[in-house]
């Protein structure tokens, strides 16, 4: 019977997660205009897919175990609010009580009781700060950076995007992996996740971080929008004999664009509703400062004075702190490319990790990653550190 519990369990909770993905894609969807048939078509399509998922390595010893939702806006309270009641009429398969001639046992979970509770989950707005700088542009693995030198004799290992003779584009062609493109799957896996609805009430935007924060997808709460934005490096142009960046400088000066992320970002509420959302911030980053001036947190000057690197200074991140903003950062260890100048970063790279995990609102909202999917996995652990940072509320 331990085993049958245990199945019970694992149901009762895949079902919970269902109702709260019900009522928050269902909220999203009226609050981005659709009509009140299409927000609960919204609501009960988001609970069947978190169900799926939740339920996929549930033993075969349970069957018939489909889910059956309703998703409608009902008044309680005198308040028009999104209700999810939800059922499960299965059975369960038996292992040593088939001796005594009990081959099943039923699974009933989601009794009117339990699932007519309107189960809401805090509102949320996340801001998905990705550094865009040139670095970026280095190879995901060691692997791909060795390809990038090799590849037609370029010797381009850094920063090879240049217009109308796109290295890069020339070499994604090529099967080579760029760390950006990395970062651009993990966001869209990690906005696929916010959209499902079981993540809560969220809005997000995306942002990008190099010579200052530059605004890429404002703060919404439709993720089709955020999902068909491709996050790249600045595209550098020909002008004249020179080449120019088209939108921006593809340096990463870490003062003004947490300066500039300070300013745009709200003081955090207290997630109960959409005009008191809790606010989070998602940094994603290589840590290395490179500046065309010179910063308090620069320790290295090239011969020129065109590039001053150093880590970056976790006291940028204490305004975002101050207002109750939860900041969570990924570290892309920066490896050093084939052929690249050690003395840009190899002065301090061993004090890039510590620095950012001090930017960090507590130990376990950092996170380190080396490759494609180390990336994808930490960018998932974040939303769900961050996300369950809070209690579901349940209201009447």
């Amino acid at each position: 019977m331990a085993l049958y519990a245990e199945r019970r369990s694992q149901i009762t909770a895949a079902v919970d997660s269902a109702l709260l993905a019900a009522v928050s894609s269902a909220n999203q969807a009226e609050a981005t205009g659709r009509s009140l048939t299409e927000a609960a078509s919204a609501g009960a399509a988001a609970a069947g897919t978190v169900y799926d998922v939740d339920t996929a390595d549930i033993g075969s010893d349970v069957t018939h175990r489909d889910l059956s939702i309703t998703v409608e806006k009902k008044t309680v309270s005198s308040v028009k609010k999104w209700v999810a009641s939800a059922t499960v009429d299965g059975s369960y398969s038996t292992y040593f009580m088939k001796i005594v001639g009990t081959h099943t046992l039923p699974l009933k979970v989601g009794a009117a009781s339990t699932g007519a509770v309107n189960k809401a989950m805090d509102y949320w707005q996340y801001y998905i700060a990705v550094d865009v700088s040139q670095s970026m542009g280095i190879g995901t693995t060691v692997s791909d950076m060795k390809k990038m030198v090799a590849f037609d004799q370029s010797k381009c290992y850094f920063a090879c995007h240049t217009g109308p003779n796109d290295r890069m584009a020339q070499m994604r062609k090529a099967g080579i992996d760029f760390r950006i493109d990395a970062v651009d799957r993990a966001v869209k896996a990690m906005i696929s996740t916010m959209k499902s609805g079981k993540t809560g009430n969220a809005q997000a935007g995306i942002y990008g971080i190099n010579w200052d924060l530059s605004e890429a997808v404002p703060i919404t709460s439709d993720f089709d929008k955020l999902l068909n934005y491709t996050i790249d490096l600045p595209v550098w142009v020909w002008k004249g004999r020179a080449l120019e960046l088209k939108t921006s400088e593809g340096e990463t000066n870490f003062r003004a664009a947490m300066a500039s992320l300070t300013r745009l970002v709200p003081a955090s509420g207290d997630g109960s509703s959409a005009s008191s959302p809790k606010r989070s911030v998602f940094l994603i980053t290589d840590g290395v400062h490179d500046s065309n001036g010179w910063e308090g947190n620069a320790e290295w000057a090239s011969w020129d004075r065109l590039h001053y690197t150093g880590p970056m200074d976790p006291a940028y991140c204490k305004g975002l702190k101050n207002k109750g903003v939860l900041v969570a950062v990924l570290y892309i260890t920066y490896y050093q490319p084939e052929g690249g100048d050690t003395a840009e970063v190899g002065a301090f790279r061993s004090r890039i990790l510590p620095k950012l995990k001090a930017c960090a609102s507590s130990d376990n909202l950092f996170f380190n990653a080396t490759d494609s999917d180390g990336i994808g996995a930490a960018l998932q652990s974040m939303l769900k550190v961050v996300t369950e940072s809070s209690r579901v509320r349940l209201t009447n």
